[in-house]
Order: C-alpha cells, then sequence, then structure tokens
C-alpha cells in the first residue's frame, strides 16, 4: 500500500497519474507532491532525519526554490521541468553507489528517445545533452548509517521539459557564470 503526502489536495489528480503507471508492487510507498520546495534533495534528507523506518520514497515538486547541483551548484528549476528525488536503501559499499547514477542516467535517456525520439547523449557523471545543449542532471546523495551495513541514498533528477528555456538561462547566469548552453523538450 501506498502513503501519499501533497501540499495541496487539487494534486491528487498529478500523483494518481503517476500511481496508475506503477504496478501496486512497486517499491516505492511514499509519495510526496509539492507545489513549491526549496529543494527536493533536502526534503528527503528531512524525511531520513525524522523516520526511524525509511521506506523507498519519491518527492516531486512543480518549482524548486534552491534546487541542488553537484559541487553546491544551484539547479535552476522552474515550473514546467521534472524535479525529483528518491530515496532508496542500499547495502552496497559506498564506491559502488555510482551504478545508481548511471542506472538513472541511461533511464532519462532511453525515455527521452522513446518519447520524443531525440537521440540523447551522456556526460558522465551526470549529465544529459540533446543536440549538445544539457537537458537533465542526475545528483546522488548518501546519508551513512550508523551499522555501516545499510546506506540511505537520495537520487535527485532535473530533467528542461516544458519549462521555458529563456527564463531558466536568466536564472542560471545570476549564480554560475560558466553553465552549459541548456535546452528543454518544450516544442
Amino acid at each position: 500500500m501506498w502513503k501519499i503526502y501533497l501540499s495541496k489536495k487539487k494534486n491528487i489528480i498529478h500523483i494518481s497519474k503517476l500511481l496508475n503507471l506503477l504496478k501496486t508492487d512497486s517499491i516505492f510507498k511514499e509519495f510526496y507532491y509539492f507545489d513549491l520546495l526549496p529543494s527536493t534533495q533536502e526534503f528527503a534528507f528531512k524525511i531520513i532525519k525524522r523516520k526511524n523506518i525509511i521506506f523507498p520514497s519519491v518527492i516531486i515538486c512543480n518549482i524548486q526554490s534552491n534546487g541542488k547541483g553537484r559541487k553546491g551548484t544551484k539547479w535552476a528549476s522552474p515550473k514546467g521541468g521534472i524535479w525529483i528525488s528518491v530515496i532508496l536503501e542500499s547495502n552496497l559499499k559506498i564506491e559502488k553507489l555510482f551504478i545508481f547514477v548511471m542506472i538513472s542516467a541511461i533511464c532519462i535517456c532511453e525515455t527521452i528517445e522513446k518519447e520524443t525520439h531525440l537521440k540523447t547523449d551522456l556526460k558522465w557523471p551526470n549529465d544529459v545533452f540533446v543536440n549538445g545543449k544539457k537537458i537533465a542532471g542526475i545528483l546522488l546523495d548518501v546519508e551513512t548509517n550508523f551499522d555501516y551495513k545499510n546506506n540511505n541514498i537520495i537520487i535527485g533528477m532535473g530533467v528542461n521539459t516544458n519549462n521555458d528555456i529563456d527564463s531558466t538561462v536568466l536564472e542560471i547566469k545570476k549564480n554560475d557564470s560558466s553553465f552549459y548552453q541548456i535546452t528543454t523538450l518544450k516544442k
């Protein structure tokens, strides 16, 4: 059974569409859907710190006001993109956890190619490009447990889907002068 947490009741429509795509035996047990969050990654860390038992969870929001990128950079996350973090538990050694970034990147590429027929390229370790422009990024954070048997991992993914590219570029330029050219799936 799933637990669903919403910032507004009307968001049940969006999360219901997602849940209808999942099998009832999905590994994910908790779903969070917000109109606005500072960061889905930071919210995931709060869940881990707050709960004794961590269930595989999905956190989605329409807008991140302080989205995270690698090395502490800000990830521009305006309305129209996919901003999501996933909480999982793994007993893999820390040096092996990078496999989750690789799997996530491949899944994003395959989904974009299947749904849009656009050719994607990966720039390891965490960037997805279309036509030489960045369209998605993946971030992996690890919360090590004291028993060192299992680690809580948070996989953050941001995909420029229907967001306005011009406003996204302006937001990036405010925080990072050395950014990649970006694109969106918006036609």
